[in-house]
């Protein structure tokens, strides 16, 4: 089988290693790829948000299926025009993509479809939003309401914050939302939806501030581990039909039907879980930890042609080792030094490198991700930072305290 897999990133290269590992003989392109997809198939030279270069490139290959991974070439509409080609996609249309590409739009078909989420307003200016804000609570969201590579969140303590907040991301040029602040553990869950049809994953925890204790800016993710950890009493089926069936269930009564992964970011409040946002695509670094655990072969569940998921009982996670003044400005070019021995369990996941004359070299803000599998989170945990400290370049850097809160409420 032929796969043309869009993306450069972590989330695509566990895809690709996932695939190659399950499907013997299977043929792998990869547009852009990166020097971790490179050793498992062929790399094309066309960047993810170029929809011609990639529509030129999947005419020319012919390819069995195509997967998109990262959000911005779903939201420009690269499988309607795939499809309009008569080829196979995995990945929502432009319009099922708008849940995640326009968080207003991802809201009125939540209230549509009864899921609970937290109040909001949108602004179409600056002006308008700033005025509004004193008829808010000190404790306010502020939210980009388009795409922004992980960063278009701000929780803000006070007004002052709030307006500091509304003033960045305004130059976005893009509406913006205030959403009430809502109090509880973070999850994050998944399921593979094919219009009705919906499939069940699992959850994952991941960690998006830059530093430990959760604290200083938001980036696209330093940290993940899976299973993440419910209260007692909640079942992934409960949040399932609260979260995710009620959405298949109105796309299609909207005549958009949701053909993909759809990742529930989620708070479990006292008042029970409600919806934070939807991502149209695997996430990343999330996406590393549930394919470290997947048992059952991924392409007939991409193709809908496959369920209930086995999944190996281990635990999983990985740790983002990030460049100097990521999520800020940072250098590009700085020589990676890899293990030759990698520790038991564990793999190395390529995020943002490049090759250049034989050397492998940084070229992205997140670099790499040590990822592992144990018996128990901490098992888990031992092994990626094992692995963690044995990947280097200069100026290299991660969070220490990945999973910590989960660890500190098994040792108590």
């Amino acid at each position: 089988m032929r796969i043309l897999l869009i993306g450069s990133g972590g989330r695509e290269h566990a895809l690709g290693r996932k695939l190659c590992a399950d499907e013997a003989g299977l043929e792998l392109h990869c547009a852009p790829g990166n020097p971790g997809l490179a050793e498992l198939g062929c790399c094309h030279d066309v960047a993810a948000r170029d929809i011609a270069g990639l529509i030129a490139l999947a005419q020319s290959l012919a390819p069995d299926l195509v997967i998109v991974g990262p959000e911005e070439p779903l939201a420009l509409g690269l499988v309607d025009q795939l499809q309009a080609l008569g080829l196979r996609v995995f990945g929502p249309s432009k319009i099922a993509a708008q849940l995640e590409a326009s968080k207003s739009f991802a809201k009125d078909v939540m209230a549509a479809a009864k899921v609970p989420t937290a109040r909001y307003e949108r602004f179409l200016d600056l002006a308008a939003a700033q005025a509004a804000l004193a008829s808010w609570p000190a404790q306010v969201v502020v939210k980009a309401d388009g795409l922004a590579a992980g960063k278009g969140v701000v929780v803000c303590d006070s007004h002052r914050q709030a307006s500091a907040a509304l003033e960045e991301l305004a130059a976005l040029g893009q509406p913006l939302l205030l959403e009430a602040f809502l109090e509880g553990p973070e999850v994050s869950l998944f399921a593979l939806v094919h219009g009705r049809q919906v499939i069940a994953l699992t959850t994952a925890q991941d960690h998006k501030r830059v530093g430990e204790g959760d604290t200083g800016p938001n980036t696209g993710g330093m940290g993940a581990y899976s299973p993440g950890v419910l209260p007692t009493g909640l079942t992934l089926d409960t949040l399932i039909a609260q979260t995710v069936q009620p959405i298949a269930d109105e796309m299609v009564r909207r005549g958009t039907p949701f053909n993909g992964v759809l990742f529930v970011g989620l708070m479990l409040t006292a008042q029970g879980p409600k919806v934070l946002e939807y991502n149209v695509r695997f996430g990343d670094p999330e996406c590393q930890v549930l394919m470290a655990r997947l048992k059952s072969p991924l392409l007939p569940l991409l193709l809908g042609t496959a369920g209930p998921v086995d999944w190996h009982e281990a635990c999983a996670m990985t740790v983002v080792l990030a460049a100097e003044g990521y999520p800020g400005p940072y250098e590009k070019g700085r020589a990676i030094r890899l293990p030759n021995c990698l520790p038991e369990g564990t793999h190395m996941i390529h995020a943002g490198t490049r090759q250049r004359r034989g050397v492998l070299e940084t070229d992205g803000g997140r670099v790499m991700n040590a990822v592992a599998l144990g018996a128990t989170l901490k098992d888990a945990r031992d092994g990626a930072y094992a692995l963690a400290g044995q990947m280097r370049w200069d100026g290299r850097f991660y969070r220490a305290d990945i999973g910590w809160r989960a660890l500190t409420a098994v040792c108590r």
